[in-house]
This record gives C-alpha cells, structure tokens and sequence, in this order.
C-alpha cells in the first residue's frame, strides 16, 4: 500500500535561522522575530492558536536554538505545545519523558486527533519495530530508557535520524520522585549523552517543563538535569 500526505512545512529556513542562531541575514540583523511569524501559520492550521504567550515563544526558540532550558508555566497555558510546535520544525525526532503513563496516553491521543500520525508512546517491547525511525515524537517513562531492550532502537534513531531535543515533561517528579522511588531521573541526560555520543551525534538540549516547583525545588531539577 502507498500512504501519499501532505507534510507542512511553513517554516522559511533562510529567514528564522540566522536570526535563531544569532547571525546575522545579509550583514543585517531583522528588527522583528522571523520566527515568531513563521510560525503563526503553523500554530494556527495545526493548533487552532491564533498566537504564542510569551514563556512559549521563548521555550521554543531556547529548543530551536539547542539551549537547555526549564520552562515554568501555569497549569492550563500550554506547556506541551512548546515541545509538538518545536517538534514540527526540528528535523530530528523528540523524545519525550513523562512521569505518569495517563499523562503519554493523553497527549498521544490529543495529537492523533488532530492529525499527527507520526506520534507514537512505547510502554512495551513489542511497540519498538522500525517505525520508530519515522516518528516525529516518541512518548517514554524515565524507566524505558535503562531497558536493555530499548537501546538497540534507541541507538537506530540517533544514528539515523538524530535525537534533536530531550523533553522533561512535569519535571518537578525529578526532585520529588528521583531521590527516592523514580531513580531512573537522576541519570537521565547522562544516559542519553551517553547514547548520543556512541553514536557520533551530540547531546540533545534539555527542555525540563513543570507547572509548580519552588525555589528549591528548581534548583534541584537544575542540578539533576544540568541546566544552567
């Protein structure tokens, strides 16, 4: 059987990325966020927003430029949207880790509603088969990534397609659960930096994203996750 989509592509290489990476187009720096505008068409035939709030734009454009980043935003403004939108426009795949199996199974299902086919949540062995290399967002437990079944694809994605962002989701259950039931958080970037090496890539960046932390807490998802 051949499957023939349309892929949207709504992002103007030429113009975002010299203003993303700093550079500037033409020996001019743009007055406006090119990004920003590019995306407005994205976010708004593939998520029905007509615009951005600020802590996402400045989530995403941390991801799009490699930055590792903790990202605080209320319950209810969208925290998700920062990692699928960046997701979209990075041409590696993102992988994702949540805390609570109903928290995958939630956003999977929200994301194939609305048309991405290219989402999948490994919660089993028999779920890794060679469409994972085809997958734009891949949903895991802290715990798959020490599964000893789950390294040979693991190592298969990055050396073929590349692992371009790492996502924290309710990255406050790296504190409160990682010194005590869920040690798998405590190690979690190392282990994929350990990945990514052996397979001649570089490290992802960190995208840690929680509605409530305090201060304390914070400063431990930092240490934990290295983020500076």
């Amino acid at each position: 059987d051949l499957e023939i989509r349309r892929i949207f592509l709504p992002i103007d290489a030429p113009t975002w990325h010299p203003w993303v990476t700093g550079e500037a187009l033409d020996g001019v720096r743009p007055q406006k966020a090119p990004v920003e505008e590019s995306l407005t068409p994205l976010i708004k035939r593939c998520f029905d927003h007509d615009s951005l709030r600020a802590g996402q734009y400045r989530g995403i454009v941390a991801a799009l430029k490699g930055t590792d980043s903790l990202v605080l935003l209320p319950t209810g403004h969208g925290k998700s949207l920062i990692f699928q939108i960046a997701a979209l426009v990075l041409p590696g795949a993102t992988l994702v880790v949540e805390a609570w199996r109903a928290l995958i199974d939630d956003q999977v299902r929200v994301l194939q509603d609305r048309g991405f086919s290219r989402v999948v949540a490994i919660h089993k062995d028999r779920q890794l088969d060679g469409n994972l290399l085809s997958t734009l967002i891949i949903y895991v437990a802290p715990e798959r990534l020490y599964v000893e079944s789950f390294q040979k694809p693991l190592n298969q994605l990055l050396r073929q397609v590349g692992l371009d962002l790492l996502v924290i989701d309710e990255a406050h259950a790296v504190s409160e659960a990682g010194h005590s039931f869920r040690p798998s958080y405590l190690g979690l970037v190392d282990r994929i930096a350990e990945r990514a090496q052996a397979a001649s890539r570089n490290r992802p960046p960190t995208l840690a994203l929680t509605a409530t932390a305090a201060n304390i807490v914070i400063r431990d998802i930092g240490g934990i996750l290295n983020i500076k």
